[in-house]
């Protein structure tokens, strides 16, 4: 994973005090392909209305700089294979925000071999 360049973002405070770097916690979040889709699907139910909610403020925090979003080299495998072009370029899109990127080591094969 790449190392965070600007240190001057953060999101979570955990102390009554003043925001000083001793005392803020910086954020990452890796969204899977599935959450990622999420706005995309039908909101007649509640449930997925909401989730399609979160995910997009979840969006706007990492575009706004507040939340770092974690891209992979499969998760952007993942998005490419979608037969449908408006979820593949949303995907796309919505991975251009990351501020890391994880790439497949031989490790990360080697364990997702023994896990499957």
């Amino acid at each position: 994973m790449q190392n965070r360049t600007d240190s001057t973002r953060f999101f979570r405070h955990n102390s009554p005090e003043p925001f000083t770097p001793q005392n803020v916690q910086f954020m990452k979040i890796y969204l899977d392909n599935c959450a990622l889709q999420r706005p995309l699907d039908d909101k007649l139910q509640t449930r997925i209305r909401l989730e399609a909610e979160a995910i997009l403020c979840i969006l706007e925090q990492c575009n706004a700089g507040v939340i770092d979003l974690i891209s992979s080299e499969t998760l952007e495998w993942e998005s490419e294979q979608n037969p449908l072009d408006i979820r593949r370029e949303y995907g796309e899109s919505a991975l251009e925000s990351a501020k890391f990127y994880v790439v497949v080591s031989d490790e990360i094969e080697h364990r997702g071999a023994r896990v499957c």
